[in-house]
């Protein structure tokens, strides 16, 4: 299934949860908007400061800058926490429900199924449990990551895009063509893992199933003396899923790295033009 079907097939499982999914996305917007406290009081902050100190005042003059500073950081903190706790929380809550929900519906539906369905190797007692759970399993951790770590993200970055943009044009211009390629980079990683989530699946099935059949064959196992033969044959099962995991992490690993590299360029970038701004008269230091 393309992404798009899968969420329209979710959305009927996620529909009588929709109390639990508004309070998720306004918990997102309220953390958006935490998020970017720190940078507007640091502005704040360095400016005030910067301007206090050319005046000639001391810290015992700016007592009352110190407390409000103090207090929107500490009140931002426990806004954070409170956030956290609710997304969680909520997240569990929707992740639990929707997860029995799935399971329910592949039991009534698997017990429709004609008695063929159940003779084709490609549907044995082994691979269809870990379809079936893991499939479950996955749905409702694509939902709980849309709305716990997906959303989140978005909301952040375009609150932060809107505040660079309001700073200073070429400063917000900059961070939106880099911002791109490092979606672009997720996507590409994305793709790759698709295969390899597949591949994944259809061996972690194979081996389910093989320690099924041996349990299920023992006598016969032990009657014709093949426990080599399927202790040979489980351990290439094994090898496999062991070179096919590996690979998944070789590909994380990569994108990761070129991920962090993209994104520190970027940092990089923003940090040299905001200085040669600051140093041009066009940006308070605070902007930095």
């Amino acid at each position: 299934m393309t992404l798009w079907k899968t969420i329209t097939r979710l959305v009927p499982f996620v529909r009588p949860y929709r109390l639990m999914v508004w309070a998720l996305l306004a918990l997102t917007m309220v953390g958006a908007v935490a998020a970017q406290v720190n940078a507007i009081v640091l502005r704040h902050t360095v400016d005030t400061i910067q301007h206090l100190v050319e005046v000639g005042q001391r810290a015992q003059q700016s007592i009352d800058l110190l407390l409000m500073i103090t207090a929107v950081l500490a009140g931002k903190e426990v806004v954070n926490v409170a956030v956290r706790y609710g997304q969680s929380m909520i997240g569990e809550q929707l992740r639990v429900q929707l997860s029995g929900d799935l399971l329910q519906t592949a039991i009534a539906r698997i017990l429709h199924y004609n008695y063929g369905y159940f003779t084709e190797p490609d549907n044995a007692t082994g691979k269809l449990q870990v379809r079936i759970d893991r499939g479950a399993e996955s749905l409702t951790r694509f939902v709980q990551n849309i709305f716990i770590d997906l959303l989140p993200l978005v909301a952040n970055a375009a609150l932060a895009l809107v505040l660079m943009f309001r700073a200073n044009f070429l400063v917000g211009l900059v961070a939106a063509i880099i911002a791109p390629g490092y979606f672009l980079l997720s996507w590409y990683q994305a793709r790759l893992l698709k295969g390899l989530r597949y591949s994944l699946r259809r061996l972690r099935e194979a081996r389910v199933n093989g320690l099924f059949n041996i349990i299920e064959s023992i006598l016969v196992i032990k009657s014709f003396v093949r426990e080599d033969y399927e202790r040979e044959k489980q351990e290439g099962v094994r090898q496999e899923l062991v070179n096919a995991q590996l690979r998944m992490r070789k590909t994380n690993y990569t994108f990761d790295a070129l991920k962090t590299f993209s994104e520190q360029v970027g940092v990089t970038l923003i940090i040299i033009l905001t200085a040669f701004l600051v140093l041009n008269g066009n940006m308070t230091i605070g902007a930095i």
